[in-house]
């Protein structure tokens, strides 16, 4: 999918569809969230964003260092979206120089899934993905519910797609 971002793009719009999908690959974070960012919510320095979540609630959530480089990147060439006279405020813009839709996000989504994997993918796919990540990984449920942010853990686990097979190889291994 990142791949798919760097063909047949201009920078400004790569380095603006690189973040995003970043974003999304490793906080899990909704797409509404995504959308919600601001340029203060975000922390280059301990690589953190501030989410406002469901109930407008709160929550950290930490990125890797290449997703930091991508956002910084972003922002390096933001002002290009930025119309005369306006000031946004939101860290990730439209081409029209406006806060991005959360239909615009899934657009983007869409256009570089279907581009790099072949078939389409959403941003709730790529967040159901991160929980099957982290639990390939050894993560505890808890510690994934607590991630994603999730009031219930009931919840994290309709997201997690085991393996039959591994889990079949895990439960032969697991007695002995």
């Amino acid at each position: 999918i990142l791949r798919a971002v760097d063909q047949g793009n201009d920078d400004v719009v790569a380095y603006r569809d690189r973040a995003i999908l970043l974003l999304f690959m490793t906080t899990g974070m909704r797409r509404e969230e995504l959308c919600e960012i601001y340029l203060d919510d975000i922390d280059l320095m301990n690589n953190e964003v501030v989410i406002t979540k469901k109930g407008n609630n709160h929550q950290r959530c930490f990125f890797s260092d290449a997703t930091a480089s991508a956002i910084k990147n972003w922002i390096r060439v933001r002002h290009m979206y930025i119309k005369d006279g306006e000031n946004p405020q939101a860290l990730f813009l439209s081409n029209r120089g406006k806060t991005i839709s959360g239909r615009t996000v899934y657009d983007i989504v869409d256009k570089y899934s279907t581009a790099g994997l072949g078939y389409r993918i959403s941003p709730h796919k790529i967040r159901a993905g991160f929980c099957t990540i982290l639990d390939q990984k050894g993560w505890g449920i808890q510690a994934i519910q607590h991630a994603v942010g999730h009031a219930n853990v009931s919840t994290t686990q309709r997201y997690i797609r085991s393996n039959p097979e591994n889990v079949r190889r895990e439960a032969a291994n697991a007695i002995f």
